[in-house]
């Protein structure tokens, strides 16, 4: 039995903890590589330095923003805040190399659910991240659970992959899953839980424990791909910022769709949700979005979802038509899933 927190402190067996008892916990669960010259313990991790570019992002996860604990267990968050941030480092044609994670922690938590947090972090740097390392961070309290995490990687050339750089001519590829993270939210939020039907478990566990292709993205950068872009936000707003961004239009082939939507066809009649709003808005599938010059052997993983093309009036086109794509916002009220296919 979980005892109850004393005096809104951290407790194990009914004593209240210290941070430095936690901190202690933390730094036996986090590995370090060889890369690391100091880690968990002082006031700041020393890494060896690498030749090579640094890139350097971060990405927070908020209770009652990001998640809700009456779904997600802490070990799902722990997992989930690592995937989100490496993704991120993978999406540059980076590879990750260490990771900061800081917590603030509501009065009612437990010392047991700060462990499997943990653990499901480093697990989530073994599995998708292997040789990077959870390096520091910070604890304080807060009213809510919420996760900061800045991951820090290195580019092997000088040449990164950003948003902009597709050209006319390129090929749009995806790596990854479309759409299934988005059901799972839906299923969780109607209290799904994972041992329902194998589509259904595959859905929430892709919402729960989204495994990003981060290798891939190096790969991708390695045979020329022009520009690339993590698919968090949603297929098609995510490919308007690489066409916004290099100034130029995707088309999507509508011939490739229908078998991608077919896949999330148990949505219509379990969730009542359209599957080709799933593909095209639905977020937080964390794939690849990459284009590559003609003639180019896509990696393994990719597959070809349409062209580049000049820049004309609207940014995503499907059928000669533009692409509508409602999107989460943090700061404007959620537009909802489109109940029509583009």
């Amino acid at each position: 039995m979980i005892s109850e927190p004393v005096h809104g402190g951290l407790t194990s067996g009914g004593n209240i903890l210290s941070e430095h008892d936690v901190v202690a916990m933390l730094a036996e669960i986090f590995k370090s590589d060889n890369a690391v010259r100091v880690g968990i313990g002082d006031d700041a991790a020393v890494l060896a330095a690498h030749p090579g570019h640094t890139v350097v992002s971060s990405d927070m996860l908020v209770e009652g923003v990001d998640f809700e604990l009456a779904w997600a267990s802490m070990a799902d968050v722990g997992w989930k805040s690592i995937a989100v941030n490496v993704s991120d480092i993978g999406a540059m044609g980076a590879r990750p190399t260490a990771l900061v994670v800081s917590l603030g922690l509501p009065p009612q938590t437990h010392i047991e659910q700060v462990r499997d947090f943990a653990r499901a972090a480093q697990e989530a740097v073994d599995e998708l991240a292997p040789g990077a390392s959870i390096v520091g961070g910070d604890l304080s309290r807060a009213p809510v659970l919420t996760v900061s995490v800045t991951a820090i990687g290195v580019l092997d050339g000088d040449r990164a992959l950003l948003r902009a750089g597709a050209r006319p001519g390129d090929v749009v590829a995806y790596n990854g899953e479309l759409g299934l993270a988005a059901a799972g939210l839906a299923l969780l939020q109607r209290g799904g839980q994972r041992n329902r039907v194998a589509a259904m478990a595959g859905a929430i566990d892709a919402q729960l424990r989204p495994r990003p292709p981060v290798s891939s993205g190096g790969e991708a950068l390695r045979v020329g791909a022009t520009a690339m872009i993590d698919v968090s936000d949603g297929l098609a707003v995510d490919a308007s910022r690489i066409a916004d961004a290099s100034g130029v239009s995707i088309h999507f082939d509508h011939t490739i769709f229908p078998r991608l939507a077919s896949g999330l066809g148990w949505t219509r009649v379990e969730l009542g949700l359209d599957p080709w709003a799933l593909v095209f808005a639905g977020g937080e599938d964390f794939g690849l979005l990459a284009t590559f010059p003609p003639g180019v052997v896509l990696p393994e993983g990719f597959a070809p979802l349409g062209v580049v093309a000049p820049r004309g009036e609207n940014s995503v086109m499907m059928r000669g038509r533009p692409v509508d794509y409602p999107h989460w916002d943090h700061f404007e009220q959620a537009t909802g899933l489109p109940l029509k296919q583009p």
